[in-house]
């Protein structure tokens, strides 16, 4: 070797070949390891495609290395969060390292998270797919350590995902037999879960050293996220090769011929009075690693013999890199749109704003008959429309083309179907009872056609007051109507009446012929009943009431009630009030007041022939003459 000098010196492939093989019992004996989930609960058959790499990604893969993992993965659509899906693999080829990772969409949002372990990967749907419940999918990368993989060969791991086996085939590439050319000083590892195995060789040639050395000084430093372990410090000599020829057999020589001193928790000091020549020599050290950590370890060792010799070389190693993506995908369609009182019942929605109808009832059925759970699996309830009378449902999911959604309305009391499907435009007819949506296949559609017109059942009542003339109780032919009797409506429960179009319904006064009608009345169940309260003009007392059998031609006293009107168009015109003049006489008698004191004294006659006039508000009325004994009298 040179005097002084440091360099740094590609790793020789059988470095970690010969420790693995000696591990060989203790790695078979942790078959029994996993990552700590229960595979059984996984959805089977997530993960498809697997490729294993180099752990740089590219290049050759040697047996004693890490490789890299890379899987794809995806779930059916709507599969629900928390659902757990994982990939094992047989820890007698390969190992993994304890660590987490999230699996985030472009935009950052997480699609699941995933727990990396010694023999399994597992992951867990977040929350996220619930609001994106399609195209669930990605992809992971982590590193694994190889164990017995067999160099120059192609080799076969039987990847399991629940209960589905994937087969991953990759080719290892290794060295010739016989080929050992000697080592040169440099540092390896070996990496295994939760901890590291750090090699320091130092130089020998094809037969080993050639001089003694004396005075050995290593100063060891680790790089960040590593915990030297004392108590795991051996130094090994290797004198022959194995049988290949490719590599010394180690043997760990007595602790007397060194000293190690611990500096900090990350360094120490090697000593060695004598490593004598003849064979190679190696020092070997385990180191813990930071729980969850996830990159690239390194190691820095300083060297010296001598007394003059001095080397120096730094390795950096992957320790876990292990990442992945996801996505999910928004894919809903919606129906709706209007229940509105279609004013001027003709079948269309062409009445203008304030026109919806509150408090209809619209329940949504799926191609089955069923009910439908959306795209969050929420089972979707009936809509209760507002004032504007806007209904929409939905977050539903596309449906295959020839499938629909049917939406059913129950309106409120007082109302009835207007004319269904006049004209050929969807968007502005209207449907009786149901309606099936159009064809809504992809992300984003709509069918905002599925309206309900309703008229109001209008009804009404009157119909005449009437002077009865003879009194009988019976409209007669002839007898005229009365003029200046009010009418006023009650309703059910004697409450004021509001007409179809919300407006209050008021009293009505008859004109010259009596007729009177209420008009655009809402309809009533059956067993309720308008009622109509007459109030004549003065000097008019009711004629008789229920006369005979007849509705139509009798008289009600005071007040009426209707028939049931049940249905658009119902109409009681049998509401009629008789009424007969009230009649009255004056009159008496024109005396002599002989004693005149103008009180009418026995015995005081009469005045016949005297003229008597009457006079209402200065106007003679009448005019009469006194009797024989002086009586007189205006009677009706």
């Amino acid at each position: 070797m040179g005097n002084f000098g440091e360099f740094i010196v590609i790793r020789l492939s059988r470095a970690r070949l010969a420790q693995f093989i000696a591990a060989l019992a203790v790695l078979i004996s942790a078959l029994a390891l996993s990552s700590g989930s229960a595979l059984a609960a996984s959805l089977s058959g997530a993960f498809t495609t697997i490729h294993v790499t180099a752990a740089s990604g590219s290049g050759p893969i040697y047996p004693w290395e890490q490789v890299r993992v890379t899987a794809d993965w995806a779930v059916p659509d709507r599969t629900p969060a928390g659902t757990t899906f994982s990939l094992a693999w047989p820890t007698a080829k390969l190992r993994g390292v304890s660590g987490s990772m999230t699996l985030r969409n472009t935009a950052g949002a997480a699609v699941a998270t995933c727990t990396l372990g010694t023999a399994g990967l597992d992951c867990a749907l977040t929350s996220f797919v619930t609001t994106h419940p399609y195209t669930i999918k990605g992809s992971v990368w982590f590193t694994l350590t190889q164990v017995d993989i067999p160099e120059n060969s192609t080799v076969s791991i039987p990847f399991t995902s629940g209960t589905t086996k994937i087969v991953a085939t990759y080719p290892t590439t290794g060295s010739v037999p016989n080929s050992f050319t000697g080592i040169d000083y440099y540092k390896d590892v070996w990496v295994h879960d939760g901890a590291v195995t750090w090699y320091v060789y130092l130089p020998g040639g094809k037969g080993g050293q050639t001089e003694d050395h004396t005075n050995v000084v290593i100063e060891d430093t680790l790089g960040g996220n590593q915990t030297f372990l004392p108590g795991t410090f051996t130094l090994e000599h290797g004198t022959t090769l194995n049988s290949a020829g490719t590599w010394p057999i180690w043997q760990t020589v007595a602790k007397s011929l060194y000293t190690v001193t611990p500096s900090r928790t990350n360094a120490f000091t090697f000593k060695a009075p004598l490593l004598a020549k003849g064979g190679w020599w190696r020092l070997v050290y385990d180191v813990t690693v930071d729980p969850g950590y996830k990159g690239q370890i390194s190691n820095t060792a300083k060297s010296s013999w001598c007394g003059h010799q001095q080397m120096s070389t730094t390795h950096t190693e992957v320790y876990l890199e292990a990442g992945g993506v996801g996505q999910a995908e928004v894919r809903a369609v919606s129906v709706g749109d209007t229940v509105w009182w279609d004013k001027n019942g003709d079948g269309l929605q062409n009445d203008g704003p304030g026109t919806g109808i509150a408090d209809a009832v619209l329940t949504l059925t799926g191609p089955d008959g069923r009910p439908v759970t959306d795209i969050f699996g929420t089972v979707v309830t009936p809509i209760t429309t507002g004032p504007t009378g806007v209904y929409l449902f939905q977050n539903l999911p596309p449906l295959p083309a020839g499938r629909h959604y049917t939406v059913s309305v129950t309106p409120p009391a007082g109302y009835a179907p207007t004319l269904a499907n006049v004209g050929k435009d969807r968007a502005v007819d209207s449907s009786t009872g149901s309606a099936a949506s159009i064809d809504l296949v992809s992300d984003g559609a709509q069918d905002l056609t599925l309206d309900f017109g309703f008229v109001r059942p209008a009804v009404s009542v009157g119909d005449f007051v009437w002077v009865d003339s003879n009194s009988n109780g019976l409209q007669d032919a002839g007898e005229p109507g009365l003029a200046g009797a009010t009418l006023a409506l009650s309703g059910p429960t004697g409450h004021a009446v509001t007409d179809v179009f919300g407006d209050p319904v008021t009293t009505i006064t008859t004109g010259a012929s009596g007729r009177y009608l209420f008009g655009n009345l809402p309809a009533l169940p059956a067993g309720q009943h308008y009622t109509v309260t007459v109030t004549p003009p003065a000097g008019y007392a009711p004629t008789a009431s229920n006369v005979g059998s007849d509705r139509s031609n009798d008289s009600s006293t005071g007040s009426a009630t209707s028939n049931d009107l049940v249905a658009n168009g119902d109409k009681d015109l049998s509401l009629d009030f008789g009424f007969t003049r009230i009649l009255a006489s004056v009159g008496d008698r024109v005396w002599l007041d002989a004693n005149r004191d103008g009180l009418q004294t026995s015995g005081e006659p009469g005045i016949p022939g005297v003229t008597v006039k009457l006079l209402r508000n200065g106007a003679v009325m009448a005019t009469t003459a006194t009797d024989a004994n002086g009586y007189y009298g205006f009677g009706n």
